[in-house]
């Protein structure tokens, strides 16, 4: 359904819910709590390891041609 949306030039923003966002790969922007980023990336100790986690985070799920990715 993500394909499909951006296929159609749809942005897709996903509340995401569990600790698989593998399942999100393709969304134009994820919006999780900090509980459920820490539940992905383990506790952060300070906002600039929020930010640090975050910008690894959104690295490993870009993808070649994607208009933008973001947490």
């Amino acid at each position: 359904m993500i394909r499909l949306a951006r296929e159609a030039g749809v942005p897709v923003l996903i509340d995401p819910k569990g600790t698989d966002f593998e399942r999100y790969r393709g969304a134009t922007l994820l919006t999780p709590n900090l509980s459920e980023f820490e539940a992905v990336v383990g506790k952060c100790q300070d906002e600039a390891q929020i930010v640090e986690r975050g910008m690894k985070l959104i690295a490993e799920f870009r993808t070649v041609g994607a208009a933008s990715d973001a947490l």
